[in-house]
């Protein structure tokens, strides 16, 4: 496995001969894809007023999300490409651990959560797009593997899988809840004032 991240790391990044344009297109999206995002959330808001709520809560989740990315980034403390000499570090990134990438977590998290919401899909379209365009960027400029990428992603998914199964079964409990409340008033007996 790490062969294959390593080729691929080879494959997709500038390595120590970067096409000029490309790592400059790359340094700016690695940088300001979160930023794009963010923009995309708050007029998802503005656009979608019945959304915002929702919006407020996958805006708590990315927050958690983050945490947890670099809660197990620090465990695992693995090494970035450039601290281990595959590339420069072209971005002028600390060399703390790099797995999971964190603005993968939060940026897919965020994305996956709009695209299951059929008045966000288009949102969620354009956020998945830049989650990774924004990742291929930090690639591309030696900050993270492919496989930092991908447990990005995965971790993303994980949150919101938990989310939503937390979620559903709290809907059912109230629903639950009120039609046997809404059956224990139907059954009781009329009390008649004289």
């Amino acid at each position: 496995m790490r062969y294959v991240n390593f080729g691929l790391f080879e494959w997709m990044a500038a390595g120590f001969h970067p096409t000029p344009w490309l790592l400059v297109l790359a340094c700016w999206i690695g940088v300001y894809g979160a930023w794009a995002a963010g923009l995309t959330v708050i007029y998802s808001g503005f656009r979608q007023p019945s959304q915002r709520l929702y919006l407020i809560v996958l805006l708590l989740l990315a927050c958690l999300t983050s945490v947890l990315a670099q809660t197990i980034s620090e465990a695992l403390n693995l090494p970035r490409p450039f601290a281990i000499g595959m590339s420069p570090n072209y971005l002028e990134h600390g060399g703390r651990g790099a797995m999971p990438s964190t603005h993968m977590s939060v940026m897919s998290l965020i994305a996956l959560g709009c695209l299951v919401r059929p008045a966000l899909r288009a949102a969620g379209a354009v956020l998945l797009a830049l989650a990774f365009a924004t990742a291929w960027g930090r690639v591309y400029a030696g900050a993270h593997f492919p496989a930092d990428i991908g447990a990005g992603l995965l971790l993303a998914a994980g949150v919101l899988a938990i989310y939503s199964g937390v979620s559903g079964g709290l809907r059912w409990w109230l629903a639950h809840r009120r039609n046997v409340t809404a059956a224990g008033v139907a059954d009781a007996p009329a009390v008649h004032r004289v």
